[in-house]
């Protein structure tokens, strides 16, 4: 199983570049990056992919890199959108670095050179640098600056969501291609048909799956609950396996609760991080929030065990699907507590 370590650049109060039009970079390669793992799921196996972040929030320099280090990633790629004048992509690697790296580079820069050419995007060509996370990180290390949000023609593809899509898609085969991950088997062109909701059945309406989609996005598309989301579609168990193309049921309304959740502030978060083996107070208030909205513990013992551990992962699963390890940290606070909000 190899071991992918995503870094959308820049987050929180660090906008990285800004263009005209509202264009920021730090949400722009959010974007990016939601292609590229859509790309991965939908047509490769054998993988795991971790993320420095999934929403607007900041983490060092050095705090990227050692997450990845400490996880013992396979590959690393960094997503920046570039500034300063000029125009086209351009992508880099240590100015020391592996022959590794630099086969990484190689490989990921061919596979981008096709999206360049049709978008008649200008290719400043491979290159290397002292940045800190292709310096401090352990394995082949990549860093892509898609295009100049300064620029007029670059800025207006950055506001074109096939440029941004197509080059998603070419930073994932690029990775795949580097470690060789194997390609998902070709679906039965005639399978069995899976019959569609009867449309005289009273409050139900259906939703055909896209590219991206995870089961939160569209439980808050349709103003549901995930929970509701999963009680009426069997299958759905797992948020990293929807199925692109599948048409789902979308209950009417929202779900009631069994019973009224208490308002968030009756759950205060610990900081900082748990994880199995850890015990005490920070462990009961994450026990009693994860009660709280559904997903059961078990007794509030203080303990990290294996079921406290299970709660969080299926949490990750729902709320947080490409950052799933079972360990509490800052996102997974963070999505906790908006949830808790929601429900209050």
């Amino acid at each position: 199983m190899k071991k992918i370590y995503l870094d959308a650049g820049h987050g929180g109060a660090d906008a990285g570049a800004v263009g005209a039009n509202g264009l920021y970079e730090k949400n722009l390669v959010l974007k990016i990056q939601q292609y590229l793992i859509s790309y991965l799921n939908s047509t490769y196996s054998d993988f795991t992919i971790k993320t420095t972040r999934t929403t607007d929030t900041f983490l060092s320099l050095s705090q990227r890199a050692s997450q990845a280090n400490s996880w013992g990633a396979d590959a690393f790629m960094s997503i920046h959108v570039n500034a300063g004048g000029g125009t086209g992509y351009e992508d880099y690697v240590y100015r020391s670095a592996s022959n590794a790296s630099k086969t990484f580079q190689s490989i990921v820069h061919g596979q981008v050179q096709p999206t360049l050419l049709s978008y008649n995007h200008p290719n400043r060509g491979r290159k290397s640098a002292n940045y800190a996370v292709l310096r401090l990180t352990n394995m082949p290390a990549v860093l892509t600056e898609i295009a100049f949000i300064d620029n007029r023609t670059d800025a207006a593809l950055l506001q074109n969501e096939a440029f941004l899509k197509s080059m998603g898609e070419s930073y994932a085969k690029g990775i795949a291609v580097y470690l060789n991950l194997p390609r998902r088997a070709v679906p039965n062109p005639n399978p069995t048909p899976t019959p569609n909701p009867s449309p005289s059945e009273p409050g139900t309406k259906t939703y055909t799956i896209k590219q991206g989609d995870t089961l939160y996005s569209i439980a808050q598309k349709y103003n549901i609950t995930v929970q509701a989301l999963q009680e009426a579609n069997t299958g759905l168990s797992d948020p990293l396996t929807l199925q692109v193309g599948k048409t789902i049921v979308i209950p009417s309304g929202t779900s009631p609760n069994p019973s009224p959740t208490p308002p968030a502030e009756q759950y205060p978060l610990p900081n900082g991080i748990l994880k199995q083996g850890d015990s005490g107070e920070a462990v009961k208030q994450l026990q009693r929030a994860l009660n709280a909205v559904n997903f059961k513990v078990g007794s509030v013992d203080g303990i990290y065990g294996v079921q406290t551990k299970d709660a969080v992962r299926r949490f990750q699963l729902v709320y947080l699907p490409y950052d799933v390890d079972g360990i509490y940290g800052p996102q997974t606070k963070n999505k906790l507590a908006a949830v808790l909000k929601a429900k209050s």
